[in-house]
C-alpha cells in the first residue's frame, strides 16, 4: 500500500471545503479552524469526515471528533496520517 504522506492529506482537505466553498484552494491555509472560520457548518463537516473515511481506510470514533485539535485542517491532517501509519504497523505485524 502507497504510504500517504500528511502534506497530501492536508491538501486534499484543502481541495475539499473550498470546492464545498467554491473558492480558490489558495484560499484555504492549514491553519484554518474550520469551525471558528466558518468554513464549515456542522453538515458540512460531518460530509467532511465520511468523505475522508472513504478516501482513506481510516474510521473516526465520536470521542476522536470531539477533539477540538481536529478542527485545525493541519491537525486533522496529522490525525489521519497517525491513524494510516498504525494501520499499516498493524498489517504488517499480521504477516
Amino acid at each position: 500500500m502507497k504510504e500517504t504522506k500528511q502534506s497530501e492529506i492536508t491538501q486534499f482537505i484543502i481541495d475539499y471545503i473550498a470546492q464545498q466553498l467554491a473558492i480558490e484552494s489558495s484560499e484555504v491555509k492549514p491553519n484554518d479552524d474550520f469551525v471558528e472560520s466558518g468554513l464549515l457548518d456542522s453538515f458540512a463537516i460531518l460530509s467532511l469526515i465520511m468523505t475522508l473515511e472513504c478516501q482513506y481506510p481510516i474510521k473516526f470514533l465520536p470521542q476522536e471528533l470531539a477533539n477540538q485539535e481536529l478542527r485545525v485542517i493541519a491537525t486533522m491532517a496529522q490525525a489521519i496520517s497517525k491513524k494510516l501509519s498504525l494501520a499499516s504497523d498493524e498489517k504488517l505485524d499480521k504477516e
